[in-house]
């Protein structure tokens, strides 16, 4: 089942363009070797706009956070015949607060904290040189006001250098307002070269970090095999929810649905080399390590679990002695970019970057009841922040 709409219909679309929105799996099912030819060219394929993450986290999570356990809406852009562009939507029910206002989201988002899926760096898939038909006819298909059963347009995570930033110009009354902050760490040019970039202070610490993992005789592995992948994905679950539950908090794999997407990942891109889970450990026990995804030339740090330390163990951040191992042996492949993903200012993510990758949340609220109401609460809300900043300010 899906809706197909001309360059016509679609208002800006160049001629020949159709934009097609797939509504069911099976129909983006039939899709899957077209997606995966799109993705191998286009410049913005990352691994959360992969085929395997964006089915998984649909097979999952599509059925509590789609819109009556449906809502797919997987827009794709043809021109003369032949795919150019993809965009994987799906509209998600929002907060009870809002009337259930349904949303257009990514897939891969809008899900609750305590199971985000970790997608990030969400984008237009594009023939590279392909970008600006791709945006024009999908902002056509977004403007028509029978196309999809939404009222509010929420991309998140979005690079603030993606062409769909073009849509303000386009799509009256959509803004775009920074997001989170990614911290990356350079590469280029080998794990010397990358701990040139840091500061004198911060390259100390770590050499004397790598230093005292190894007289301590802490070894390093990565995964390689469903068998390792197993095994250090339970280790790294456990680990992760030992330091957490000690503290009082439930830690981010407490959630079944959680567990199981990543799970299914491990095993599925840990053997293609799509994945990797690093471990390091002292006397055969893990005291960290660190899960993430590999795209091009680029490592995506999901998460890391490390053990607390004795104030006595030379070891005294395994986390970060993890990561810093992982970045040499990535940076020997020839991997140029180690991504934090996003975090705060104060997190330890900012200390091991070099750089850093902004990002941007897309929002359009129709013009229906709801979304005016949602409109008016929000202007008044942000008046009442403004205001009490000022008062704050002067006293």
């Amino acid at each position: 089942m899906g809706l197909s709409m001309s360059a016509g219909e679609g208002g800006s679309a160049a001629p020949g363009t159709v934009v097609e929105v797939l509504q069911s799996p099976e129909g983006w099912r039939a899709f899957r070797e077209e997606w995966e030819a799109l993705f191998a060219q286009s410049p913005t394929a990352a691994p959360s706009l992969a085929w395997d993450f964006l089915w998984e986290w649909w097979s999952v999570y599509g059925p509590a956070y789609g819109s009556r356990g449906k809502g797919l809406r997987i827009f794709t852009v043809r021109k003369a015949g032949r795919l150019i562009g993809a965009l994987p939507l799906y509209v998600s029910r929002g907060p009870a607060w809002t009337g259930g206002m349904p949303r257009l989201m990514f897939l891969g988002t809008g899900e609750v904290e305590a199971e985000q899926s970790g997608a990030c760096s969400l984008d237009l898939l594009h023939l590279p040189g392909e970008e600006s038909v791709c945006v024009n006819a999908l902002a056509g298909a977004l403007a028509r006001s029978d196309a999809t059963d939404w009222e509010e347009l929420d991309l998140r995570m979005v690079p603030a250098s993606s062409a769909l930033n073009g849509w303000r110009d386009r799509l009256a009354g959509l803004s775009v307002v920074p997001g989170r902050t990614c911290y990356v760490a350079d590469l280029t040019g080998g794990f010397e070269a990358y701990l040139e970039r840091l500061s004198k202070s911060t390259r100390k610490d770590f050499r004397q970090l790598l230093r005292a993992a190894r007289a301590e005789g802490a070894e390093f592995a990565l995964a390689s095999d469903l068998a390792s992948a197993d095994l250090f994905f339970e280790q790294l679950v456990r680990v992760h929810q030992e330091r957490w539950e000690a503290v009082g908090e439930a830690g981010c794999f407490a959630r079944p649905r959680r567990r199981e997407f990543h799970r299914f990942l491990a095993r599925k891109w840990v053997p293609e080399g799509k994945s990797v889970i690093a471990r390091l450990s002292l006397a055969g026990e893990p005291i960290a390590l660190q899960y993430g995804f590999l795209g091009r030339c680029k490592f995506d740090a999901y998460i890391h679990a490390a053990r607390r330390m004795e104030r006595t163990s030379a070891v005294r951040s395994p986390g970060n002695a993890v990561q810093l191992l992982l970045m040499a042996e990535l940076a020997g492949r020839g991997v140029t970019a180690y991504d934090q993903l996003h975090g705060n200012e104060r997190s330890y993510k900012r200390h091991l970057a070099t750089t850093e990758q902004p990002l941007v949340r897309i929002r359009l609220l129709r013009p229906t009841f709801r979304g005016s109401v949602k409109r008016v609460s929000e202007a008044v809300e942000a008046t009442a922040r403004s205001r009490l900043r000022q008062l704050l300010r002067r006293g």
